[in-house]
């Protein structure tokens, strides 16, 4: 009698233990495979993400404006409008005093937006100073170690913003855009 009541009571602890090692086996995979989040140390092995080339990065610093007789634009054409690089680099240069580094056609192909900006991460506050003057317009980081401002002309550009506009926009801070990522100067 006392030999199987200690059977039974082995079987039974076995059983348990058993199941029991089984659910945490469950959990393991589980968890490992990301089906269930881990509520605690989940930060230990994740670096903050950054913006990398081709991400919408966000304005960084005092997030205010860059003066646009500061910033040097390069404008591209990616629309089959003649002379429409020429022409916004001329009024970006005649009303915001904004320096033309170069203008001309897109080597890449043609863009359905209206503008794309992009900068590498020195210049991502004078790509947003500069979507300020252009509505509706994309911006972009890639990986340049200079502070200038690439203007890709899509076939949606209408025309810049008036002086008025912009500098009312320009005594606010940057705002970024959706999903930006923020920028690691080093």
């Amino acid at each position: 009698m006392y030999l199987l009541h200690s059977r039974q009571r082995q079987t039974v602890i076995f059983t348990g233990t058993g199941i029991v090692l089984a659910v945490l086996m469950l959990i393991g995979v589980l968890v490992g495979f990301g089906v269930v989040p881990v509520p605690f140390f989940d930060d230990f092995a994740s670096e903050p993400k950054v913006a990398q080339d081709g991400d919408v990065p966000c304005p960084y610093g005092d997030e205010k404006p860059v003066n646009p007789a500061n910033i040097e634009v390069t404008i591209l054409n990616a629309s089959d409008t003649g002379g429409l690089a020429k022409d916004v680099a001329g009024e970006l240069e005649s009303t915001f005093g904004t320096q033309i580094k170069s203008y001309g056609n897109a080597s890449e192909g043609s863009y359905d937006g209206t503008a794309r900006i992009t900068a590498g991460p020195a210049g991502v506050n004078a790509a947003y100073t500069i979507a300020l003057m252009i509505p509706e317009s994309e911006v972009f980081m890639d990986v340049r170690q200079t502070n200038d401002v690439t203007v890709t002309l899509g076939f949606s550009y209408k025309a810049l913003a008036t002086k008025e506009t912009f500098e009312n926009l320009a005594k606010q801070k940057l705002s970024p855009r959706q999903g930006c990522l923020p920028v690691s100067l080093n």
